[in-house]
């Protein structure tokens, strides 16, 4: 999930004590009977902003009648009156005094300025910036400043709104609220280091500006520092118990460290505070996740999604825990959401030709191309002769493009269904009338649990390639297994995935009958680490995926974690083993050991967060089992 990050408060929402206002509303009274009328080339209008946003009403309230009395024609008093109506909550004599003002004067900053302040108030953040535009930052004011910087932030225009930002900074430097400013517009804007320098400022300048350690914390969780996270999460809630921002980031942080208990404690806290912020509700659906609880998890994300029902992340979320469910019919629907996720936001292609949403395809063109990874691209070509059965009904033409990794593989393996694959990263594509994304075609064939086209083989290795491993591992006389015990090292959930080397060799040690051979590409230093571990290393001569293919097809059986040769094993139709985490993919669905996807595939589910040695025993015993002529319990 997104850490929670939120804008440091304006003046005007800070609430004093009943005891401070009794006091300045008769220090306000006092003054205002003796206040003289603004004097000429004073920025009187500046002044009057500078009270309200402190709070200080009636003083503002007297000088502007007087200013008014005095100079009935000045547009700045009639902006100053326009200010004054906003702070009590007269938004239509504000605007119709600001309309007043840019009749006389259309180029006048600080009514331009009012009138961004009410777009912004309303909701409105694309007119504000229209407003703004028409003026230039060096006329105004720190507070409207921050106002342009948050409507360019709603609008997403982040450069130029760390552009103001920084008009910001050097108007007020020694303004705890400008830096903050910058560092939550670079935040948002993805640059998590500048954010924290930005925002180290304004920790020198105010240590304890309301939000600001919440800040620092989520921008350390979002570059990877999750331990210099907890210390600035632990400041902003002593600072304030009752904020459910920061306690959505510490349950984030403490899913991080591999504490999925407190993780969901934080995450109660936050759902107690605001029982209908969809942030809340989805930490504790994350905690909740790792811990088993999916029918919990499941309630929570739907609660969510009511709440939030145009959030991209939140809608993606709940597709994955329906799908999770069996309920392809919802989850494929919410499915389409994915590209609105924090791992896919920012990576649609602009292919410049609408998605094919079911539209007749008569006489046109359809452009089918992968997308994510190369496990997705594997489990989901299954639909392309599917999508490509349908395209000729309708009289229509059919492209498929996927990864050029892939190319080889599926251009084999598709040689029946379409003349030609093109790779991805081909020079130019050719001519369509309507794309769509690979992993949309189910939802566009009508798929649900019961109707997953799961014939196999559907992909099919190089033979020749294949029979030439055969004869080399048949030597032997072996039961011959391939593994592979981690996934990407990048991915963020591989240090749960992935079965630590010394544990799985420990279970796969001294099997009589069994040769093991390695097909983890980036293992070559973690078997070093366990010399005595009989497994013959194929690696370096594993150059593609269809190298890869070729050398599953000659072996016996393949165990793996959740990665792409588990996709890759099963598409081909060769019995495979997959050891899986407690909070697995959405594509195992729940509480079953086998897989509607792949029917050669068997699965091996961890009962307990981050506890392997139950399934590691089990898959012990299962071998010695199949190395003795005994099938394992539901094996293939």
């Amino acid at each position: 999930m997104i850490p929670a990050t939120i804008r440091a408060p304006r003046s005007s929402e800070m609430t004093p004590s009943l005891l401070a206002i009794t006091e300045r509303v008769t220090s306000q009274s006092m003054a205002s009977t003796a206040q003289e009328a603004p004097r000429p080339g004073h920025d009187a209008l500046g002044q009057v902003h500078t009270w309200l946003r402190e709070g200080a009403l009636l003083q503002a309230a007297h000088w502007i009648r007087d200013w008014l009395k005095r100079t009935p024609d000045s547009m700045d008093a009639i902006v100053a009156q326009a200010a004054l109506h906003v702070e009590l909550g007269d938004t239509a004599s504000a605007r119709t005094a600001l309309e007043q003002v840019l009749a006389t004067l259309p180029d006048h900053s600080r009514a331009l300025a009012g009138m961004a302040h009410l777009a912004l108030c309303a909701g409105d953040a694309k007119s504000a910036v229209d407003w703004f535009q028409q003026t230039g930052p060096e006329a105004l004011d720190e507070a409207e400043l921050s106002d342009w910087c948050e409507a360019l932030a709603a609008t997403g225009d982040l450069t130029r709104g760390a552009d103001i930002a920084r008009h910001l900074c050097e108007r007020a430097p020694k303004a705890a609220t400008s830096w903050f400013q910058l560092g939550l517009t670079l935040h948002h804007s993805g640059f998590h280091e500048q954010a924290l320098d930005a925002y180290a400022k304004a920790h020198a300048l105010d240590p304890d500006l309301d939000n600001l350690c919440n800040n620092i914390g989520a921008a350390y969780l979002q570059s990877g520092r999750t331990e210099e996270a907890m210390a600035p999460i632990g400041r902003a809630i002593e600072l304030k118990p009752s904020n459910p921002l920061a306690w959505i980031n510490l349950s984030d942080a403490l899913l991080k460290l591999r504490r999925p208990d407190d993780a969901a404690l934080a995450a109660r806290r936050a759902c107690a505070l605001a029982p209908t912020m969809p942030l809340a509700l989805q930490a504790q659906s994350n905690a909740l996740k790792e811990l088993g609880q999916w029918a919990d998890a499941l309630a929570l994300m739907e609660k969510a999604a009511m709440q939030a029902p145009v959030s991209g992340g939140i809608i993606w979320n709940l597709a994955m825990l329906q799908m999770l469910h069996g309920d392809y019919r919802n989850g494929l629907i919410n499915f389409e959401h994915r590209w609105a996720s924090p791992e896919l936001e920012g990576t649609f292609p602009d292919l410049k030709a609408p998605i094919w949403r079911g539209e007749s395809l008569a006489g046109k063109t359809l452009f089918l191309w992968g997308e994510q990874g190369f496990g997705d691209a594997m489990q989901f070509v299954r639909f392309v002769p599917g999508i490509a059965e349908l395209v000729r009904q309708q009289g229509g033409q059919l492209h498929y493009c996927c990864f050029s990794k892939l190319h080889t593989l599926f251009s084999r393996s598709l040689a029946d269904v379409i003349p030609e694959v093109i790779p991805h990263d081909t020079p130019s594509l050719p001519r369509f009338d309507y794309h769509l994304p690979l992993c949309s075609a189910p939802l566009r064939l009508g798929t649900e649990l019961d109707t997953l086209p799961a014939d196999v083989p559907y992909l099919r290795a190089d033979a020749a390639a294949a029979s030439a491993w055969a004869q080399r591992l048949s030597a032997s006389g072996k039961l011959n297994v391939g593994v592979v015990w981690s996934g990407s090292r990048g991915h963020q959930r591989n240090p749960l995935r992935a079965v630590p080397v010394a544990e799985l060799a420990g279970a796969l040690r001294d099997l009589p009958g069994i040769e093991f051979h390695s097909m983890q590409i980036d293992g070559v230093a973690e078997l070093a680490s366990v010399p005595d571990f009989d497994i013959r290393d194929h690696t370096a001569e594993l150059r593609s995926y269809d190298d890869t293919a070729a050398l599953i097809s000659s072996l016996d059986l393949v165990i793996t974690v959740c990665t792409s040769v588990a996709h890759l094993a099963g598409a081909l139709g060769k019995p495979t083993w997959v050891m899986l985490d407690v909070n697995a993919s959405w594509q195992w669905l729940l509480g079953r050991s086998d897989s509607p996807w792949y029917p050669t595939t068997r699965l091996y589910r961890q009962v307990t967060y981050r506890d392997w040695q139950p399934v590691l025993e089990q898959v012990r015993a299962d071998l010695l089992g199949l190395a003795g002529g005994i099938p394992a319990a539901d094996a293939n």
